[in-house]
């Protein structure tokens, strides 16, 4: 169905010892935002995807909304990328 609560997310930094920082809690908050089924039908098909570092197991670079988790000066941060196909 690729609605907005369809959000692909590798474990991130909670389970993985690769990851530079947390993806699970950002899509349950994203998840929790649009709880509403009538919301996620009014926007349609968008895939939401979420990875923890670059190895990109949450496939954020195909995602029509991409979340990469990095890591600078000791801080998690996140870059999100538009568009994917």
């Amino acid at each position: 169905s690729n609605l907005i609560s369809d959000i692909i997310s590798c474990p991130g930094l909670d389970y993985c010892s690769l990851a530079t920082a947390r993806s699970i809690p950002v899509a349950q908050e994203i998840s929790r935002r649009f709880a509403s089924l009538e919301r996620q039908r009014e926007i349609g098909e968008l895939k939401l995807k979420i990875s923890g570092c670059i190895n990109a197991c949450g496939h954020h670079h195909v995602g029509h909304i991409g979340i990469l988790g990095v890591e600078k000066k000791g801080s998690e941060l996140y870059q999100v990328t538009l568009g994917g196909s």
